[in-house]
């Protein structure tokens, strides 16, 4: 568990490395053959997830859990392409590992953000903030929203209900 604000935010980090004194957070993704590997790197180097990862191994070296005391640098990207034909043809990587690193700045921007995001979820649950609604997604061109989300901008779900809430074991508490 890690603070966001006055939010807790809950995770499992894959695994944490120490190379050359620092630690880095190690995440295994698998991509399709046609995605551009560089532009998926630099996506999850900034993505939320990877952040709060970052942000929680800080945490646990301040409060003296992970030892020793080092710097937390950023992720170690493993990449497994799904391999196809025409890349074993022309010896194209199927696997390739990317570290990526980002800055102090860079988290406490992320953290903001998700702050924000959670606040604005909260206010609208509770009817403080009224939900916006996107009216060229939310409505579709047609009227035809294919928007999971639309029936709870129309007020007939919400975001509790089961369509939106899938805990994964993992996650559940257990006795």
């Amino acid at each position: 568990e890690i603070s966001c604000g006055r939010h807790t935010i809950v995770g499992t980090l894959d695994a944490i490395n120490f190379i050359n004194g620092s630690y880095w957070h190690n995440q295994h993704k698998t991509v399709a053959a046609n995605v551009p590997v560089h532009v998926f790197v630099e996506q999850q180097r900034t993505d939320w997830h990877e952040m709060v990862y970052h942000r929680m191994i800080e945490t646990a070296i301040k409060n003296g859990i992970i030892q020793p005391t080092a710097p937390v640098a950023g992720t170690v990207l493993d990449v497994c392409r799904k391999p196809t034909a025409r890349m074993r043809d022309n010896n194209v990587d199927i696997i390739s590992v990317h570290y990526l690193p980002r800055s102090e700045e860079e988290i406490d921007s992320c953290f903001a953000d998700l702050e924000q995001i959670i606040d604005d979820i909260e206010a609208e649950q509770n009817g403080t903030r009224r939900i916006v609604m996107n009216r060229d997604a939310c409505a579709g061109k047609f009227r035809n929203s294919l928007c999971i989300y639309k029936s709870v901008c129309d007020g007939e779900d919400t975001l509790d209900s089961e369509m939106f809430v899938d805990l994964e074991d993992r996650y559940a508490t257990h006795n």
